[in-house]
């Protein structure tokens, strides 16, 4: 038996989420300047689960689709 997993960045779908919804962003550590525009943005960090939260209009404005981590 084989089993494969295909990896790939979830794409959400913009038009059926609200633009004050907050979604958690997993942003590495390294990503200084990320996390400082998240920051500047409002970003609220979430120690216990290592996430950022932030609304998804902002997400959208900062590019960070790609960062967002499903709930």
């Amino acid at each position: 038996m084989e089993l494969i997993i295909e990896n790939t960045p979830w794409q959400p779908n913009s038009k059926k989420i609200p633009n004050n919804k907050l979604m958690s962003l997993r942003i590495d550590y390294n990503e200084v300047k990320l996390r400082e525009s998240v920051k500047t943005a409002g970003g609220k960090w979430i120690p216990n689960r290592q996430v950022w939260r932030l609304p998804y209009k902002d997400v959208l404005e900062l590019g960070l689709t790609s960062k967002i981590v499903k709930e």
